[in-house]
């Protein structure tokens, strides 16, 4: 928390051991409380320890697809093509659909939703 005057200017050390970075701005994280330099601001890089691991989404959309071409693979065709060209097809329109009316983590930034 010691800040260092040089040159007339108030200088902020980064609180990540082994960074010698000092910035004019102070870059406070909200979660730990502790100041960065510019390059450790965010909270993956500065490895706080309040940082929440992210839920894998991508593994349940995963399962959720396969089980959805695994009940199309069961169930007999009353239209168009078979085999697995068209289940292909159909779980990747079910994919579609899913991200239609998905609404996504409240708690991300809205820049960092891609």
């Amino acid at each position: 928390n010691e800040s260092v005057k040089s040159e007339g200017h108030l200088f902020h050390p980064c609180m990540l051991k082994g960074c010698d970075g000092k910035e004019l701005l102070l870059f406070l994280c909200p979660f730990c409380d502790k100041h960065f330099c510019l390059r450790h601001r965010h909270q993956p890089d500065h490895e706080c320890e309040k940082l929440e691991c992210p839920k894998p989404r991508m593994a349940a959309t995963k399962q959720l697809v396969q089980e959805i071409v695994d009940s199309k693979k069961g169930s007999p065709g009353t239209r168009g093509r078979k085999g697995a060209k068209s289940s292909e097809t159909a779980a990747r329109v079910a994919l579609m659909k899913l991200k239609l009316h998905a609404a996504g983590e409240k708690s991300l930034p809205q820049r960092r939703i891609l």
